[in-house]
């Protein structure tokens, strides 16, 4: 199409992929079948839209939405047509969303302490609580295949690190000047990234493995951000 798509994630069972797309200047949430390609609208508002996200089961899409000024997490079905319901009410900026594998809970960030930091909820919006406590802001969570760690951006210092669901064995991975929104291998040991260069603002794409000493680049033809790494094929 003609219009801005952004943010594209693929389904658990690898057939499709759910993107965000302004058309006709609103966001709206699209999912769109790889084999046929045909795609099928999910949701849409006149209200901001950010990053959506499946479940592990491939039956939700978690995303965020700004309504006058509070920014929230909402999960509506994968099928499309449904209602959304909103999981977070705090005031502040509630966004990301990511499920752990088992699909009970959600690792996400927020901003309602002050500063940015990452929460972990039920998959019913129970139960919130935050869990980084590392003196840095953190942002971007994404919960690994084994869900055994949590990455995640620390937004004082733009680094990709790791970290247990429970905040603890905190570890930096990188140490460019401008790395975030990390997604993993379907495997768990490696994490993808966007770095951005200090002066020209060229975006790219980056690897880096949990030892934080194998760091490379992924060509592509133009800048490119956002990664989402696919699964594990059949």
């Amino acid at each position: 199409g003609q219009a801005t798509a952004l943010t594209p994630r693929y389904s658990p069972d690898y057939k499709s992929h759910v993107y965000l797309s302004y058309v006709q200047g609103n966001p709206r949430i699209y999912v769109y079948d790889i084999g046929t390609g045909q795609q099928r609208l999910v949701t849409q508002s006149r209200n901001p839209t950010f990053a959506p996200r499946w479940s592990p089961d491939g039956r939700w899409i978690l995303y965020s939405m700004a309504v006058g000024g509070n920014t929230d997490i909402y999960r509506v079905s994968s099928a499309g047509g449904g209602q959304s319901r909103r999981l977070t009410t705090d005031p502040g900026i509630d966004v990301g969303g990511s499920f752990s594998p088992d699909g009970r809970q959600i690792v996400f960030e927020s901003d309602r302490s002050g500063g940015q930091q990452c929460y972990v909820m039920n998959a019913d919006g129970s139960g919130q609580r935050r869990i980084s406590f590392f003196g840095g802001r953190c942002a971007t969570p994404e919960w690994s295949p084994r869900g055994d760690q949590i990455a995640f951006t620390n937004a004082g210092n733009f680094k990709m690190g790791v970290m247990s669901p429970t905040g603890g064995s905190v570890r930096t991975l990188t140490d460019g000047w401008q790395d975030e929104a990390p997604t993993w291998s379907p495997n768990g040991r490696i994490i993808q990234f966007f770095r951005t260069e200090r002066g020209s603002g060229r975006t790219g794409l980056w690897q880096v493995d949990l030892t934080g000493r194998n760091l490379r680049r992924l060509r592509t033809p133009v800048d490119a951000s956002d990664p989402a790494w696919g699964p594990v094929l059949p």
